[in-house]
């Protein structure tokens, strides 16, 4: 199986920038958005494992027949620590007409 699949998204994207104290400093953003896929609608993967016999259990799996235009938007958090350390939460939300989909990302960041 092959795919091939691109995106393109439009949209706003905004971003504040509040020192809390002089060591920290928070960060809360928003965005929203339109989203169109171009190319193959769904994509697949495919496998095999070989057995203990002469046959291979063979797997292949496909995606849903995604629509091609959706809404983005998202919201998050990122919090800064004397410029070194970041933690940060995101969430971030693709609706379609048959397909929600959604993502929660937490992270630790440490720059040096």
């Amino acid at each position: 199986m092959s795919a091939s699949q691109q995106r393109l998204a439009l949209g706003l994207n905004c971003e504040w920038t509040w020192e809390a104290t002089e060591s920290v400093t928070l960060k809360p953003s928003v965005n929203v958005g339109w989203l169109h896929l171009f190319g193959d609608r769904s994509l697949g993967a495919s496998g095999a494992f070989p057995n203990a016999g002469d046959e291979t259990l063979r797997v292949a799996v496909r995606s849903a027949n995604l629509e091609r235009d959706a809404l983005q938007a998202g919201f998050g958090l990122e919090a800064d620590w004397n410029n070194a350390w970041s933690l940060f939460l995101r969430y971030a939300l693709e609706l379609r007409r048959h397909n929600t989909a959604q993502t929660l990302f937490l992270g630790l960041r440490w720059e040096f």
